[in-house]
């Protein structure tokens, strides 16, 4: 008889333990302000993945144009790379030379 009280009053201790543990998991106010940072957290970090997949899409749109416009590729090569088509002269000026004058 004394061993079944026992066993009760230890599982109803044990029930009782277990609810609230439970509830200061969920509900107290410890976590629930760690709750609202990490939910913040999460915004931002979502606002920023939109961001970079906005640039991402345009950097694709970007390349797409250059690789399909032969005019790119042809200013390119003579602004950055001073490449020229045959027969054709390429001139540099030193500007500083003109400022020093």
């Amino acid at each position: 008889m004394q061993t079944k009280f026992l066993i009760s009053l230890l599982v109803i201790l044990l029930s009782i333990l277990t609810i609230k543990n439970t509830w200061d998991f969920y509900f107290s106010s410890s976590n629930n302000s760690l709750n609202n940072i990490l939910r913040k957290s999460v915004i931002e970090q979502s606002e920023k993945n939109s961001e970079l997949l906005e640039k991402n899409k345009n950097l694709e749109n970007e390349i797409r144009s250059m690789q399909n416009n032969i005019g790119f590729a042809e200013s390119y090569s003579r602004e950055n790379l001073d490449m020229v088509f045959p027969n054709e002269i390429l001139v540099e000026i030193n500007q500083k030379a003109d400022q020093d004058e």
